[in-house]
């Protein structure tokens, strides 16, 4: 088992396409986008159920696990289970479809930019007229 520290966003697509499962074992989480990448990348998900993503995203059993937060003997137990059981890592695979290709973030992060300068340019002349005024004069 390998557990990564810090790793770059332009990455992370190679990353969840090698991991065998992704683990977020959080007190709280409001969400855990992380979960939602590693499913993108059909790899399935050790979650607690504090986390958004759990009932949600992660069905316990199916595409992986749902545990309390704090015990870690359950999700040590999760972890040796999904990393040895292939048939529930690959019913995770059947569920979400092949893995994405790599390289596609660039593309995102293009259009989230080419989106986001309208948006941007409305806003401020929407919020802030005075500004607007002075900067036709």
């Amino acid at each position: 088992m390998v557990i990564l520290d810090s790793v770059k966003n332009l990455d992370m697509p190679a990353v969840y396409a090698l991991a065998e499962f992704a683990v977020l074992a959080s007190q709280f989480d409001q969400w855990g986008l992380c979960i939602s990448e590693a499913f993108a990348a059909k790899c399935p998900a050790i979650v607690t159920w504090t986390c958004g993503v759990a009932g949600e995203l992660v069905a316990d059993g199916i595409d992986g696990f749902i545990v309390e937060p704090g015990d870690v003997h359950i999700l040590a137990e999760r972890m040796v289970v999904l990393g040895s059981d292939l048939a529930l890592r690959g019913a995770s695979l059947r569920k979400h479809g092949p893995p994405p290709t790599i390289g596609r973030p660039p593309l995102f992060a293009s259009n989230l930019i080419d989106l986001s300068i309208p948006i941007v340019t409305h806003a401020k002349n929407t919020l802030n007229p005075k500004e607007r005024a002075r900067s036709q004069t």
